[in-house]
């Protein structure tokens, strides 16, 4: 028998899913020719607040994609905060998805010397208790090697171990690697625990991601010419339909277009 506590979460996490978008939502929106058209349609769903709080000149593309996040972000943060047990600490991990994204956008501001004001607003705004990093103080750092070290305290602390090889390769890829595998580390761990009927629907999301995750991964290894043996290091450990040993097969592919044609066939 349920809890009051559980019978709670699932009748919000009801009223929460009948506010989502529907298929035919985004048959419209990819059916729509301007900007104006996708903010029209998206004023009469449940994002009607999200186009009232737009600025009044100067939106595009990324102003209402952040606008979007932020919602979603919000939503998911409220379902976090009253969800308890061990699906409660699944999510409160599976939420630093945003805090991993965040390093990222940082480091990649830092490398190509970004000033701080244009990159802030473009972070996800996770709550301060969903993080352990001091968002802050990668913001003021003025180096990647200075970013990362601030990591030292957070589950991405293996990355530091990685700073060479983004010397030797001249790309961020080895961070951005180390960063998702202790995002997906911590996540998979969480999943572990969940009760059997749980796991179905949690992995097909979860799955997805790590898969697409090491899709992108080889082809960026293809694109830097890394070394095959150097690359696989750099792969996600966990897979959902795609075995590991084909990624790694793949990335003896010479180029992008062979990369692609031998991902098809994992």
């Amino acid at each position: 028998m349920k809890s009051a506590r559980e019978i709670y979460l699932a009748t919000r996490v009801h009223g929460l899913r009948t506010r989502l978008l529907k298929p035919e939502d985004y048959t419209a929106l990819i059916g729509a020719k301007t900007l104006s058209e996708v903010l029209e349609y998206l004023s009469k769903t449940d994002y009607n607040d999200v186009v009232r709080d737009l600025p009044p000149v100067g939106i595009d593309a990324v102003t209402l994609e952040r606008a979007v996040l932020k919602k979603f972000v919000n939503r998911l943060s409220f379902i976090t905060d009253i969800s308890t047990g061990v699906f409660g600490e699944f999510l409160r991990q599976y939420i630093k998805r945003f805090e991993a994204e965040n390093v990222k956008k940082i480091l990649r501001a830092i490398r190509s010397k970004r000033p701080r004001e244009e990159v802030e607003p473009e972070l996800y705004p996770l709550p301060r208790r969903y993080t352990q990093v001091n968002i802050r103080a990668m913001l003021d750092a003025k180096t990647v090697e200075e970013a990362v070290e601030l990591l030292r305290e957070t589950i991405y602390r293996e990355a530091r171990n990685v700073i060479e090889l983004c010397r030797q390769l001249k790309s961020l890829l080895p961070l951005e690697a180390a960063i998702d595998q202790a995002y997906y580390k911590v996540v998979f761990e969480a999943y572990k625990k969940l009760p059997p009927s749980d796991k179905k629907p949690v992995i097909e999301v979860i799955g997805a991601e790590v898969d697409l995750k090491s899709f992108m991964i080889v082809v960026r290894c293809v694109l830097l010419r890394v070394k095959p043996e150097i690359a696989q290091m750099l792969l996600q450990p966990y897979t959902y339909k795609v075995r590991l040993r084909a990624l790694k097969e793949v990335l003896n592919a010479r180029t992008v277009s062979e990369t692609l044609l031998a991902l098809t066939n994992t």
